[in-house]
């Protein structure tokens, strides 16, 4: 007997909740980090820089503030849901966000490449390459998302 509202069971592997709390304090590191540099006047207004470049930088600066606010964050949260119920759209969600570790992180390591690296860049380093692992991961395990 068939029964329609039946779902497939999946045993999430231990790996990937490994993965869902990495991705959650990356979520919540990365939230709390832009607060906290907006809230304590860290990141000046571009208003009061003088010159282009100075408001340029700034820019990229809010710039990154908002891109992550939007795209990181959203898409760590639903990794995190998604992977935690073992959904496609949770290990859709994963992946893309590690391109964004990936792509965020190569912009910082230039930018300190060429004025000095910080603490903060080492500690998001790690995020970039426990993305790197959990892409391949993910990707080889990508059979039991597709299952619903």
């Amino acid at each position: 007997m068939n029964n329609k509202n039946s779902e497939i069971s999946v045993v999430r592997p231990p790996l990937v909740s490994v993965i869902v709390i990495v991705n959650s304090i990356g979520w919540i590191t990365t939230l709390g980090i832009w607060i906290y540099f907006h809230l304590t006047g860290k990141i000046p207004s571009v208003d009061s820089m003088n010159s282009y470049w100075e408001r340029a930088y700034i820019g990229i600066v809010h710039g990154f503030t908002v891109a992550d606010a939007i795209w990181s964050n959203i898409l760590l949260l639903a990794s995190v849901i998604g992977l935690w119920k073992m959904k496609s759209w949770g290990w859709t969600a994963a992946l893309m966000a590690n391109s964004i570790w990936f792509y965020s992180m190569t912009v910082t390591f230039v930018r300190d490449f060429h004025t000095m690296f910080t603490t903060g860049t080492f500690f998001f380093l790690f995020f970039a390459f426990f993305a790197l692992f959990s892409t391949a991961y993910l990707w080889i395990k990508r059979d039991l998302f597709w299952m619903e």
